[in-house]
């Protein structure tokens, strides 16, 4: 009998597995975008595997300033997959992504069986684990971030967080001897997310080692619960507070959230409303945008943000009220991940984007495991007869395959959102047409195939919403060089350094446009002043060797050379130039 039942299990696993694949089938030479731009492709750093480089050197994750976080383990994967592609195309990224993926549903898998050990779960706690890992992989919502290469890092700090609450919860010399910290540990220099496992444990042992009712925290036998899972939360405590010492140190300066000129009052009124959109979310993906549209509120008075807060209040509410009933602590226990893991991006740490749905990865693994659950025991209070009839049986298998295939559909068809470009940039100004930053991208994908007339038009229409942003200009200037208008290309460029934000960008491009036109004095004073403020960028450092070589400054050549070789020794850039400095060297003697 067991063994019929180990077969079943494993069947269906397959079939799980299956379905996951088929669903993604169509994501695996997807492009690279948005952020991929400057930390992959434009990113000489990465183009030899120099594990001890990003450690030591948090600015090789990205060509530009504000963007250079500090996660070296990220960087190494990109590098690697880099690498093994030889410089071109993102299969090896996918492939890589698509197995991290179904790695996290598996301990997804083993995490909920366990758990619903923990509880005294009366059922196959199997079945019901897999249907938690299933509808996991096979969420719409989880597209968004297995298809943006660059936040592989959501998947992987969800990986290692998942393999730490295993192994801590499995016991064993895992747990003796602390050796569960090494995967969260690993997790922190993938993302920052992964500072959410100590807070995750701590959940854990409140809710199925202590039994604790959350909702009456402040009670005295309460209190003595929650003093003693601190205790034994201790070490991932540390190591918490730990690695966020060092991640202060190592972090280079120039890093930013992008929410510099955002309110944190305002980012903070603004996340109830926000978090609620992730939970509509997770039952009707209809509106996914991989760049949204949604800007702060401006008072606590603003019916969005009131709305928002009572709405929150009553999850808040029903996540501590299921926590003391045995039936309902799984409930209690998933709805709190969901919240706990969003404290990161929304909470008073203002953003760039105010929300991004890429960004619930690990607390949809929560909120799967609430929403499954939930539906379990309002089920078995109200319909006891459905798992026994066969009506009951009928419509509930009905009810699975309907919402896991929606699913999977959902899936296939946000993939082809992001096939390209074109495609993902025209479905964002369709959802989120308030966004400069998607008009101006869609502009590029459509100058990239030389329709430039249309491309002007999403950039003028960028410029409408968003009217000092320098990228727009910059790609004005760009769109006017190639239709053969050098003067009002000039303009726009100049334009751009104006609006003072990205100004490093805007006066590489003005110098790389400088150089294509012989002016190659001027091309260098921009090129000098891109340095200025960003010196290990590495485009504007090429642009001003091929200037110097056009100047026949073979001085000033070979000191730009020496700089370029230091970060980049085996560059095919160096490589050529230092064959033309020796070829000189040569016929002169």
């Amino acid at each position: 009998m067991k063994q019929k039942k180990t077969g079943n299990i494993r069947e269906y696993s397959l079939f799980a597995f299956l379905a996951i694949l088929l669903a993604y089938s169509n994501h695996f030479d997807n492009s690279f975008h948005f952020d991929d731009d400057h930390t992959i492709v434009n990113n000489a750093a990465i183009r030899e595997i120099d594990p001890i480089k990003f450690i030591v050197d948090g600015k090789t994750i990205s060509t530009l300033p504000a963007n250079q976080s500090y996660r070296p383990y990220l960087t190494l994967e990109n590098a690697i997959d880099l690498n093994i592609s030889k410089g071109g195309g993102t299969r090896a990224f996918h492939i890589h992504i698509f197995i991290t993926h179904i790695l996290v549903c598996i301990l997804l898998y083993l995490m909920t069986k366990i758990i619903l050990e923990k509880s005294g779960f009366q059922g196959k706690k199997e079945y019901w684990a897999l249907l938690v890992a299933t509808s996991f992989g096979l969420l719409c919502a989880n597209a968004e971030t297995v298809n943006y290469i660059f936040q592989r890092a959501e998947i992987d700090s969800a990986l290692f967080v998942l393999a730490g609450l295993v192994t801590y919860i499995t016991g064993g010399f895992w747990k003796k001897y602390h050796l569960y910290l090494i995967f969260p540990l690993i997790g922190f220099f993938a993302k920052e997310m992964a500072f959410v496992f100590a807070p995750l444990l701590l959940l854990y042992l409140l809710i199925f080692e202590e039994n604790m009712d959350l909702l009456h925290f402040y009670k005295s036998e309460e209190l003595k619960k929650l003093k003693k899972s601190l205790v034994k939360t201790l070490p991932a405590i540390l190591l918490t507070i730990g690695y966020y010492i060092f991640y202060k140190i190592m972090i280079p300066d120039t890093w930013t959230t992008g929410g510099d000129n955002i309110s944190n009052y305002k980012y903070l009124i603004t996340q109830p409303l926000v978090i609620c959109h992730y939970l509509v979310t997770y039952f009707i993906p209809y509106n996914l945008s991989a760049d949204t549209d949604w800007k702060v509120f401006e008072s606590i008075a603003d019916y969005r943000a009131i709305t928002g807060i009572i709405l929150l209040a009553g999850v808040v509410f029903l996540a501590l009220k299921t926590s003391k009933d045995k039936k309902t602590r799984v409930i209690s226990f998933g709805l709190l991940w969901f919240l706990i893991s969003l404290l990161p991006t929304s909470s008073f740490m203002a953003y760039a984007e105010v929300l991004n749905d890429h960004r619930c990865y690990i607390p949809y693994l929560g909120l799967g495991i609430a929403v499954i659950f939930g539906v379990k025991y309002l089920i078995d209070e109200y319909f006891p007869n459905a798992y026994t009839s066969k009506n009951g049986k009928n419509t509930l298998a009905v009810i699975v395959l309907l919402f896991l295939g929606g699913n999977a559909f959902g899936v296939y068809q946000r993939n082809r959102v992001w096939d390209n470009e074109l495609t993902l940039w025209s479905d964002v100004t369709e959802k989120s047409p308030e966004n400069a930053r998607g008009w101006m991208n869609y502009g590029v994908a459509l100058m990239q195939i030389a329709k430039y007339d249309k491309a002007e038009t999403k950039f003028l229409k960028a410029a409408s919403l968003n009217p000092s942003y320098a990228y727009i200009y910059i790609n004005l200037g760009i769109l006017k060089a190639a239709k053969g208008d050098p003067e009002e290309a000039e303009t726009y460029y100049k334009k751009a350094i104006d609006c003072k934000n990205f100004e490093h960008v805007a006066w590489y491009y003005y110098g790389h446009f400088l150089l294509s036109k012989e002016r190659y004095r001027e091309a260098e004073n921009a090129l000098l002043k891109a340095l200025a403020i960003v010196p290990e960028y590495y485009n504007a450092r090429v642009d001003l060797l091929q200037a110097y070589l056009k100047l026949e400054e073979w001085a000033k050549l070979r000191q730009e050379l020496a700089l370029l070789s230091e970060s980049y020794p085996n560059d095919a850039i160096v490589i050529i130039y230092t064959q033309i400095l020796n070829s000189r060297q040569a016929i002169q003697k």
